[in-house]
C-alpha cells in the first residue's frame, strides 16, 4: 500500500505551523504536538522505505528461487529423458513425469 497523502498532509500542517506560529498557539497546538507530528510523518516514511526493500529483496528472492527450480526441472526432465532412451525396452522402470 502507498502512502497517500498522509505526508503531503503532515508537511501542510508543519509548514504552517512554522509560518505561522502565533495562530497556531492560539488554535491549541503546543510544539510538542508539532515535534510529534514530524517525528510520526519521519517514521511512517522510513517505515514504508523498509517495507519497500523488503518488498525488494522478497521479489529478488522468489525470483532467484524461480530460476533454480527452473534449473532444476529441467535437469530432471533431461535425466528422465535419458532414462527413457536407455530403458525404451523396459518400460516400467522408468515412468515419465505427466
Amino acid at each position: 500500500a502507498t502512502l497517500g497523502a498522509a505526508p503531503s498532509a503532515a508537511d501542510a500542517v508543519l509548514t504552517g505551523a512554522t509560518q505561522f506560529p502565533t495562530e497556531t498557539a492560539n488554535a491549541g497546538i503546543l510544539p510538542r504536538d508539532i515535534a510529534e507530528l514530524q517525528k510520526l510523518r519521519d517514521d511512517l516514511i522510513q517505515t514504508d522505505r523498509n517495507q519497500e526493500g523488503a518488498k525488494g529483496e522478497r521479489t529478488g528472492g522468489t525470483a532467484s528461487k524461480n530460476s533454480l527450480l527452473g534449473g532444476l526441472t529441467s535437469q530432471v526432465d533431461q535425466i528422465f529423458a535419458a532414462a527413457a532412451l536407455e530403458f525404451a525396452h523396459e518400460p516400467l522402470t522408468v515412468s515419465l513425469p505427466g
